[in-house]
């Protein structure tokens, strides 16, 4: 800034000349003063972009850290999910064990009441034929009082009676061995051999109710284990197919555990790039102060 030089009149009638070196010193100070403005105008614009990029950069690393949280929950509520699904998986696989144990003990019971049921059937197939050969016997004897055979014969086919069957006591073949044949037919031997055989009779019949009904408690008893069989081995199929969703439900936990183990290593790595990046922006931010 030049001004022009005026001569100042003195009251004495000398002149003195104005100081350059004030004006100058001023235009100096201006220039420094206007650079320090620049230069803090500068310095403030590079705060601004350092404060807008940190506040970017926060953000962006609390989005991803929210989406790392979300995945870590989620994979948290996943493995509790799983974790109840294979409580309740081992719980109905003991169930259905406890059910086939059971299955198993009933139908080991009913094998034993089956080989007793055929036990029966053969005894009362014994009893029906030696009911038969009485009955052979007993026309035998009746052909030889026809033939006036001795008593003894009569008494001895008796006797045979008694022991095969159990219908005629001893008793009474004792005492018809001290008989004759007049005293044997006097005493009403004839109607005592036809109630004999109408007690053969009726237990034949008795045989036969029997045997029919035991065929028919075999037949129950062959259907109540076919549908036993079929119970247990659909037991056995939902136990195996529980057995494999076990494993499978293993295989998952493992899985997610491997997961979980890769999201926390993935934290720890961002965790310490996140305290690295902090540590150079700070040494950054002092030395840009500085």
């Amino acid at each position: 800034m030049s001004q022009s030089a005026v001569p100042v009149q003195r009251r004495g009638g000398s002149s003195e000349t104005p100081r350059f070196g004030d004006a100058t010193e001023w235009e100096a100070r201006e220039a420094q003063r206007q650079r320090e403005l620049d230069e803090a105008r500068a310095r403030a614009a590079q705060m601004e972009k350092t404060m807008k990029w940190w506040s970017d950069c926060t953000a962006n690393w609390r989005e991803k850290w929210s989406k790392v949280r979300t995945e870590r929950n989620k994979a948290r509520e996943e493995s509790k999910q799983l974790r109840a699904n294979l409580d309740i998986s081992m719980k109905e696989a003991n169930s259905y064990k406890r059910e086939k144990n059971d299955l198993e003990v009933q139908i080991s019971q009913l094998k034993k009441e089956m080989e007793k049921v055929h036990t029966l059937m053969m005894k009362h197939a014994d009893q029906f034929h030696k009911t038969g050969m009485c009955d052979a016997s007993e026309d035998t004897e009746a052909n030889g009082r026809d033939t006036n055979c001795s008593p003894d014969i009569s008494s001895d086919g008796l006797k045979n009676v008694n022991s095969e069957d159990g219908l005629v006591t001893k008793t009474i073949c004792n005492d018809m061995k001290d008989l004759d044949i007049e005293e044997f037919v006097l005493k009403g031997a004839v109607t005592k051999n036809v109630n004999e055989m109408d007690e053969v009779s009726a237990e034949e019949k008795r045989l036969i109710q029997q045997l029919s009904k035991d065929d028919f408690d075999e037949e129950y008893l062959l259907q109540k284990i076919s549908m036993l069989q079929l119970r247990l081995d659909e037991a056995q199929k939902t136990v195996q197919a529980e057995r494999e969703e076990k494993n499978i439900l293993h295989k998952t936990i493992e899985k997610l555990t491997l997961e979980i183990q890769e999201v926390r290593d993935r934290q720890e790595e961002l965790r310490l790039a996140k305290q690295v990046s902090n540590t150079l922006r700070y040494n950054k931010l002092v030395t840009n102060f500085a």
